[in-house]
């Protein structure tokens, strides 16, 4: 569900797990603060996905791999094996793709 302010300190908008009442009128969002130690881990990738809205829409190749370069599942990655990854992944999915920027590899 979007953050719509029931966890504050995430940007509104943001795809969050949240708690929720369910009734005939809705899906309800029930406020959930979160711990601060917790924001530390989350507020990363919050702001990652984030990005990657922005470099999809008008974002270029080498902003991507900097980018996919910042997860802790790729930072351990040489900057050319990210690069033929992220090449990779773009090529499997080029019918996709509306921005051809990312496809100047």
């Amino acid at each position: 569900y979007k953050n719509v302010g029931q966890i504050p300190g995430l940007p509104d908008g943001a795809v969050v797990e949240t708690r929720c009442r369910f009734d005939g009128a809705g899906v309800h969002p029930l406020v959930s603060p979160m711990p601060d130690i917790l924001k530390c881990m989350t507020l990363p990738t919050v702001l990652r996905q984030e990005m990657i809205i922005d470099i999809a829409l008008d974002g270029s190749f080498d902003e991507l791999v900097a980018l996919v370069l910042t997860d802790p599942l790729c930072s351990r990655l040489a900057v050319a094996q990210c690069r033929d990854m992220v090449r990779e992944l773009l090529t499997a999915n080029r019918a996709l793709i509306q921005n051809p920027k990312l496809l100047e590899f």
